[in-house]
């Protein structure tokens, strides 16, 4: 687990969180592993999810009912808040708190309501029959149900920042003074959000009895995988960072529940999240679960009992195998990254449509590439000896915004030169080097090591690089 979470600290962005799932037995053990590793001062918290609701009876001593979720960030004081339940919002409580100190609160013209009368009401200390009073420190003139000048209060309240009331009035808060007591009120919006509590709310996350139903006696008709999380939690979870256009990571996938939950949140508030999936395909999980279960949400399925579900259409659905490539960084080894990464390009710069020809010129695949989507163009040159070709093809294209070329070189160089005539529409990227720094970036450094780049032919010259080396490409 270090390991692997010191490549997953890496791989998170600024504003980035880890959820880790985790039994009883090594709960503390992960804790203070994650806190080694990302610090104490961005632990966020350890959730408590119930995961039955009808916990097993046959210990003299305990009925376990749950487990722990713990939350870290990358980068705690980035997180400007979290999402937790949303729920309506009934009744109008005062800002009235005797705990409080007294404070002054200023609201702008024309943004507080009255049940008074229309008229000029003066400043001075209300009556209301009890403690604490409020004191009206302007005088103010009520027209048509509003307050048109600007009304200053001073009482013992838990508002009082200019800051605040633009906050709240900017989120549709109502503000009200009922009587001359002066005492103010709020009412939200028809909607609160609420900050996540310890303990997961199981209305809304599900336990571990709907998530095998959901997986095994619904998506499936027999069962397929053992104790699955339920897409509810997950999607609970992810929606607690406030964006729609985050990217999910969940590199022990298990039987897919992350994506299901991803698409799932995208089709209840038209978010457009990506999930990317990993793990191994052991007595073949990957591709008769994980990918199958989520194939089947996309298209649709029918439940065993007959129940029609409905696919989330607007989704897609890719998967890779992963393959070593020998690190030593001899022509033909880069070469062979270039090739096998040439997905994780199309990933990268989300473009998977590929044309057979560029320009007037046809491709051979182990020359060159080129992918579209509806609005930019990716050309991947893999020999070298084709750029002067290309370049006179590019010369006579006109594009939308700047074409993407991705070029094989042996070192940092993506061939400027032979692009100075076409610089003003190319953006270049040499490779494998931009590939290489990738991999620096998360995979733990080794010692140093000479290694010796081996030519493609007898008729290149040798030459001999010292490198860092890294860890498995």
């Amino acid at each position: 687990m270090d390991k692997r979470l010191r490549i997953a600290k890496e791989l998170l962005s600024k504003t980035g969180v880890i959820f880790i799932s985790i039994g009883d037995d090594e709960e503390v053990n992960l804790q203070l592993l994650c806190k080694q590793i990302f610090h104490e001062a961005n632990y966020i918290e350890t959730y408590l999810w119930i995961s039955t609701t009808r916990p097993d009876n046959s210990s003299p001593i305990y009925r376990r009912n749950a487990e722990f979720v713990l939350c870290i960030a990358k980068n705690k004081p980035s997180i400007p808040y979290f999402n937790g339940v949303i729920s309506s919002t009934s009744g109008m409580p005062s800002l009235s708190k005797t705990k409080e100190k007294i404070k002054t609160i200023t609201f702008p013209a024309n943004s507080v309501h009255t049940n008074l009368s229309d008229g000029i009401y003066h400043a001075g200390i209300k009556e209301n029959g009890r403690n604490p009073k409020w004191e009206l420190l302007n005088d103010v003139e009520a027209k048509d149900g509003l307050f048109i000048t600007p009304v200053s209060v001073k009482g013992h309240s838990y508002w009082a920042t200019d800051k605040k009331i633009k906050e709240e009035l900017a989120a549709g808060t109502e503000i009200w003074i009922k009587s001359e007591t002066f005492v103010p009120y709020y009412k939200k919006a028809k909607e609160s959000i609420n900050r996540p509590t310890k303990i997961l709310p199981v209305e809304y996350t599900k336990d571990g009895i709907y998530a095998n139903t959901e997986l095994n006696d619904g998506i499936f008709d027999h069962k397929v995988f053992n104790n699955p999380k339920p897409s509810t939690l997950i999607s609970f979870l992810i929606n607690f960072i406030d964006k729609k256009n985050i990217r999910v990571l969940d590199f022990f996938a298990g039987s897919g529940t992350t994506l299901h939950a991803t698409m799932a949140l995208n089709n209840e508030d038209g978010g457009h999240r990506q999930c990317i999936l990993v793990t191994n395909n052991e007595n073949g999980i990957c591709e008769n679960v994980t990918y199958e279960r989520n194939k089947r949400v996309i298209k649709g399925y029918t439940t065993p009992k007959g129940e029609v579900v409905e696919g989330l259409k607007k989704n897609n659905l890719r998967y890779y195998r992963t393959d070593f490539v020998d690190r030593d960084r001899t022509t033909k080894n880069m070469r062979a990254l270039v090739s096998a990464a040439t997905d994780m390009l199309c990933i990268k710069e989300d473009m998977y449509t590929e044309q057979p020809q560029f320009g007037n010129i046809n491709l051979p695949k182990v020359a060159a590439r080129h992918f579209t989507d509806s609005k930019r163009e990716m050309l991947i040159i893999y020999k070298e000896e084709c750029i002067e070709e290309l370049v006179d093809e590019i010369y006579d294209i006109n594009f939308n915004g700047k074409l993407k070329v991705y070029v094989f070189s042996p070192d940092r160089d993506p061939y400027e030169d032979e692009f100075i005539d076409v610089e003003d529409k190319v953006e270049l990227c040499a490779l494998p080097a931009a590939i290489y720094d990738a991999y620096m970036q998360v995979i733990p450094k080794k010692k140093d090591k000479e290694v010796e780049i081996v030519p493609d032919s007898e008729n290149e010259d040798e030459e001999v690089w010292s490198v860092e080396e890294e860890g498995e490409a």
